[in-house]
């Protein structure tokens, strides 16, 4: 049996996003670089709910032909393309990026 880990930035409202869907309001710096480097390292299959799957998928891809990305960021942009990942959805379809499956149902 596998271990499962939670890895969220979660505002101490308990909102996990800012009230656009987005992340900016979360201040990435080296220590929280080096700490998501760290529990990257032990993850084999990251796990996302559709909001976040979408929006992983929207962005990451995307920085591997970005020339201005940080080391980090392609570094993890690399990790996202090859992973396995899985998204638990009941209203999703299907799902496109590379090495996703989906779990609709038990």
């Amino acid at each position: 049996m596998r271990k499962l880990v939670l890895f969220m930035h979660v505002s101490l409202d308990g909102y996990a996003s800012d009230s656009n869907g987005g992340l900016d309001w979360i201040p990435y710096n080296e220590e929280l670089e080096k700490y998501a480097e760290e529990i990257v390292a032990e993850v084999g299959a990251p796990v996302y709910g559709r909001t976040t799957y979408r929006m992983m998928e929207s962005y990451w891809p995307t920085v591997l032909d970005n020339p201005n990305a940080s080391r980090h960021g392609m570094e993890h942009a690399k990790w996202l393309q090859d992973v396995k990942k899985i998204v638990i959805s009941g209203t999703m379809d299907k799902v496109e990026w590379n090495n996703t499956m989906l779990i609709k149902d038990n």
